[in-house]
């Protein structure tokens, strides 16, 4: 567990258990924004999780430029009902601006949750020099073979997604590197982050996002909609990245105003 800050109020009093009012904060938020919450949605889950990702990643709330962006983060992975502990999404920071960012076990999950045509199967992955990629388009029935060398870790040529729904339909979604390239390229962290960390992981996230287009959902309500297309325009508008230091983390961690209870 991440060592605890002491953190100071607005008028200098210490606040005994911060980890404690976080805690309060986030189950006071989820209740604010109760009817916004999907059906099957376990408050006492998120909260749990939500701390988590705090113990996680302390810099979120030791650094005053990103402390008060965390529960508004935190509050659109409620609205999707994605879990940070499962890696359906994670919190990103550029610069002094912290975003939702959603990850292909997110993109999957809702498409799977929300598909108008009940899903059977999903299957996305990459496709490396050598690996045996085939679709096939015949009377409008859309088949795949993939055939990937074992162990193969050749350069990345491209992407499948590859749906199949419960009537025996099926939809097919590529990307050629080019195309890859090109989406990373726009991202505010093409050469960072997740891009950096797991490349292949954003990948699949690509071509699975693009082949949710080709699906009909139906969100449970209109803040859904919005927070699912927010997380692609996040991913692809270009913007100047300033990188949060550590030297600003550890002047800011002790006299940071506390302010989860306002």
């Amino acid at each position: 567990m991440a060592e605890q800050t002491t953190l100071t109020t607005q008028s200098g009093g210490a606040v005994s258990n911060p980890m404690k009012s976080w805690e309060t904060g986030i189950a006071k938020a989820l209740d604010d924004i109760n009817d916004a919450l999907p059906k099957d949605f376990s408050k006492p889950r998120f909260v749990q999780n939500a701390m988590t990702m705090i113990q996680d990643k302390p810099e979120l709330i030791q650094n005053e430029k990103t402390r008060n962006q965390v529960l508004p983060v935190l509050m659109r992975g409620a609205v999707l009902g994605l879990d940070y502990t499962s890696k359906e999404w994670y919190p990103v920071s550029y610069g002094s601006k912290l975003e939702f960012q959603m990850s292909y076990r997110g993109a999957e999950k809702l498409a799977r949750k929300y598909s108008i045509k009940p899903i059977k199967s999903i299957v996305c992955d990459i496709v490396r020099k050598g690996d045996d990629f085939q679709m096939e388009v015949k009377d409008n029935n859309v088949s795949v073979n993939f055939k990937p060398l074992p162990f193969n870790r050749e350069e990345t040529i491209g992407a499948f997604c590859f749906v199949v729904f419960e009537d025996g339909s099926a939809l097919c979604e590529t990307m050629n590197i080019d195309e890859l390239e090109s989406t990373r390229k726009m991202s505010k962290m093409g050469n960072g982050g997740a891009w950096k960390s797991t490349p292949w992981e954003m990948q699949k996230k690509c071509v699975i996002k693009r082949l949710m287009k080709r699906i009909e959902v139906d969100f449970e309500n209109p803040q859904q909609g919005v927070y699912f297309n927010d997380d692609e325009a996040i991913a692809t508008e270009p913007e100047e990245i300033i990188e949060v230091t550590q030297a600003e983390i550890e002047e800011n961690q002790n006299s940071i105003p506390f302010s989860i209870d306002e």
